[in-house]
């Protein structure tokens, strides 16, 4: 976050986020089935039917109250379901939490060779994977998207963008950025 800072010529803040969150396999006992983190306010809930192995199935509709079919109902932590449904849910919510934040600002960045170390999750298997990215040619931009090129002096328009989810209440991912000073680095 402070080399981030650095290049982006801003402070770090912190403040309330929405953060992307999940639960697999949460057990419905009668019909409600009860998260451990608690959905932000006015932010969505996504709610699977799931098997044994925590592979979605049905994605459930969001309904006011009383479901019936393939919906669901949401207050505060618990979800409620019809009685048809039963076994497990995998619920995907969006919770508040308090965050370190970078506010950009419009500057001109320098070139950068970047390397990335990230822990990748399966969603059929939940498997984890290892993965490393390595971009050789990238501006970090104020929008904080990755963008470069493996032939040019000047990185292309074109970006790749990182979406990173916590993986139970941490970050696994490590990008490492150093300034390139020459072609020769490329």
């Amino acid at each position: 976050m402070e080399q981030l800072s650095i290049m982006l010529g801003t402070s770090v803040t912190v403040k309330t986020v929405n953060v992307p969150k999940y639960e697999k396999k949460v057990a419905i006992s009668g019909t409600t089935a009860t998260l451990t983190g608690t959905p932000a306010s006015n932010t969505n809930v996504t709610v699977y039917t799931t098997n044994t192995n925590g592979e979605n199935l049905v994605k459930l509709a969001k309904v006011a109250s009383a479901p019936t079919g393939n919906q669901f109902s949401i207050s505060g932590q618990t979800i409620t379901v019809p009685a048809s449904i039963t076994g497990s849910l995998n619920i995907y919510f969006f919770e508040a939490e308090e965050s370190e934040v970078l506010t950009a600002s419009a500057s001109t960045s320098p070139i950068y060779k970047c390397y990335a170390n990230c822990l990748l999750q399966s969603i059929s298997n939940s498997k984890l994977y290892a993965g490393n990215i390595l971009l050789n040619n990238i501006q970090i931009a104020p929008s904080i998207s990755f963008g470069g090129s493996n032939s040019s002096d000047t990185p292309e328009s074109s970006s790749i963008v990182l979406d990173l989810l916590a993986l139970n209440g941490l970050a696994p991912y490590e990008i490492i950025c150093r300034e390139i000073t020459s072609s020769d680095e490329i």
